[in-house]
Formats: structure tokens, sequence, C-alpha cells
């Protein structure tokens, strides 16, 4: 009973945690709660040209906005880690059944958001400053923590690039987020982590994969939204190339528009 207790306490302590609401260039806003964040009630997706991975040349500042939602969900700042064991191998894991959005299916190695109310996770007066980008690694070493038992240092996180979705989760939620794309890289093999613990609450099941057996089983698995679009868009393509001389960090200015993707498959 105690256990079950701590459950449903833990639950309700995330679902009340503030977020950081962003504009469409990613500007903070203002905290919002994280239960309303969420909610899918009434939305008018932007009508500013939609932009797709292949369209490199865009200008985030330049890009003109004729309307915004008129009600929840609230577009909000997060985050993605690909965590890679030594020999590239990438952490999937299998997201817990309690999740309010997308239980049990698979995604990348941790999703979550940094916090309002951590003032070293709030960030500057706009995206990808320098207060912006000292700040979210320590949310990413939180929630590394919290998720998987994991305990990482500041540097260890690798910043991609940043993408803007929407993806509903039945009728009641969404996740509706300016999501930054980390990557990082264990000092250890696959075959020394598998002894990894992941908090319940929040991870199922795990798993660590090499390129080639991850393209099969994408299609056996169900996949989250976003995890599947940064696959086939990103993550794919830069594999070999992530973490060498030869990552192309040109993608880390740029605000890809992805829309709604929650009905998206390779």
């Amino acid at each position: 009973m105690l256990i079950i207790l701590s459950k449903i306490r833990h639950v309700c302590n995330k679902r009340q945690e503030l977020l950081i609401s962003v504009d469409y260039l990613d500007k903070p806003l203002k905290p919002i709660n994280k239960q309303f964040a969420h909610k899918n009630e009434i939305i008018q997706p932007h009508t500013s040209t939609l932009y797709t991975p292949t369209s490199h040349t865009h200008k985030p500042s330049l890009i003109p906005i004729q309307s915004t939602h008129t009600g929840p969900p609230i577009l909000h700042r997060a985050f993605s880690i690909f965590h890679f064991s030594f020999d590239m191998k990438l952490l999937i894991t299998q997201r817990s059944h309690t999740k309010q959005t997308f239980p049990l299916l698979w995604s990348n190695s941790c999703c979550s958001h940094p916090l309002w109310s951590n003032t070293h996770e709030r960030g500057g007066p706009i995206g990808l400053d320098d207060l912006t980008m000292y700040s979210m690694p320590f949310a990413l070493k939180r929630r590394m923590r919290e998720e998987l038992n994991t305990e990482m240092e500041l540097n260890d996180f690798q910043f991609l690039t940043r993408f803007m979705y929407l993806a509903k989760a039945g009728k009641s939620f969404a996740e509706y987020e300016m999501d930054y794309i980390y990557i990082s890289i264990s000092k250890e093999k696959s075959e020394n982590l598998l002894n990894l613990v992941p908090n319940s609450d929040e991870v199922e099941n795990f798993k660590f994969v090499d390129k080639n057996e991850l393209q099969k089983i994408i299609f056996d698995l169900k996949f989250t939204p976003w995890s599947l679009y940064l696959l086939h868009h990103f993550i794919f393509d830069w594999w070999d190339k992530l973490g060498t001389p030869q990552w192309d960090n040109t993608h880390t200015k740029k605000i890809y528009y992805a829309d709604d993707i929650t009905n998206f498959k390779i």
C-alpha cells in the first residue's frame, strides 16, 4: 500500500511542475502548469511557413506568425536525449504505463522539460542564448538521474538542434513542444550498461540497439511520434558522424518546424 501511495504521489507531483512556455521563436513567456500545458482542448496551429528538415535556408527570426493557438495545449520548452554507448549503440526506452501521454510506447533515451521553478534551468531571455545553453544541461542531468538512475556530467551532453512539433495523445492530452535535441556518449560499451536500473515510474523497459537493428525493429515496436520523426529526419543520417569532427554543427542555429506529427510514419 505504501508503495502504491508513493507512486501516486510521484505522478501527482510531476503533473504540478511548472514548465517554460515559449513563442514560435523560442522566446520564454511565462511559467505554465505541466498538466495544463498538455491539455488538448482548442488549438489553432500557427499558419506561418511550414519548414521541413530539408529546408536549410530559413531564418527563424523572419518567420511570419499570423495566428496562435487559442487554448491548450501550450507551446513549451522540452528536450530529447539520445544516449549512446561507447560502441555507438543507442539506448531506447519504453515509457512507463503510468505516463499521461503515450504510455508503453518506445522512444529515445530520455525526454522531459526544463523547469521554471528551478532557476538554474530557466535559461535566458531568448532561445539559444548563452544563459539558456548553459542552463539546459542541468535539466538533462537531473532527468537522466531521475529516469535512468544514471549520473552524468554537465559537459557530457552535445546539443544538436531544435524542432517544434505537435503530437496528440488521444482526445485529452498532447505534446506541443519546442524540443532541444541532445546526444550523450557513454565511456562504457553497451555490454557494460545492461545492469541499468531505470525508475519504474518513468521507464517500463529498455534496450541498447545499433543502427541496423533499430532500422528493423522500428517497424515492429510502437514508437512515440517525435522519436520516429527525429530518427527518420536526423539521427539515422547523422549516426555515424555524431561525436566526431565530421559532425556538421550548422544545424545548431536552426529551428525545424514539423507541425502536427501525431500520425507520422516511416
